[in-house]
């Protein structure tokens, strides 16, 4: 548990600086090809389908995005992968806490102090993860133009590209779902 606590604070740190990153109003911080006019037509297709993003199909739309796919990689790529290793520890979290529950673990925290404060500091910091999550600027759009360029490049969308586009979609609205996730774990 301790070890996925501090997975947990190290993934909070890079959205927290991602954040801070997309913020910021000056051009230096994000990079050139968000602010970049010839993206628009892209980047507003991308916003609305998202994460239905076929870059294949709407040619026209992704033309610039082909031009530019291996820039688009190398600049997003912490971002987007930053974001799957965040899918990846929600679903181990999510994973504990559901065994946790099976053994019908109690907890007591005048009994096993470091258990409890343990349980507690995975869900306060796996809450603060996805509110965080929820208020990123412009995640559909870096999710999507990374996947539309990994795509164009391998011709094939990145492997983790559906799960966390449901994901990213699903925590629109991150206390409703927290609800429904957390709520049949309430007998821990």
């Amino acid at each position: 548990m301790e070890q996925i606590n501090s997975r947990n604070l190290d993934i909070w740190g890079y959205e927290k600086k991602y954040k801070k990153i997309t913020q910021k109003k000056d051009s230096k911080s994000k990079p050139a090809f968000l602010a970049d006019k010839h993206m628009e037509n892209a980047i507003k297709h991308v916003a609305r389908k998202f994460p239905v993003v076929d870059a294949r199909m709407n040619t026209s739309t992704f033309h610039y995005v082909e031009t530019m796919k291996e820039d688009i990689i190398k600049s997003l790529g912490l971002y987007y992968y930053t974001f799957a290793d965040l899918m990846e520890l929600k679903d181990n979290i999510m994973q504990l806490l559901t065994t946790m529950d099976a053994c019908q673990c109690q907890l007591d925290i005048s009994l096993n102090y470091e258990l409890t404060a343990g349980y507690l500091n995975l869900v306060v910091n796996l809450i603060c993860l996805m509110i965080l999550l929820s208020r990123v600027d412009d995640r559909k759009v870096v999710l999507g133009l990374f996947n539309a360029a990994y795509d164009l490049v391998h011709g094939q969308s990145e492997s983790s590209f559906p799960r966390l586009g449901q994901m990213i979609l699903d925590y629109e609205h991150p206390l409703r779902k927290l609800s429904e996730d957390l709520g049949p774990l309430n007998r821990v």
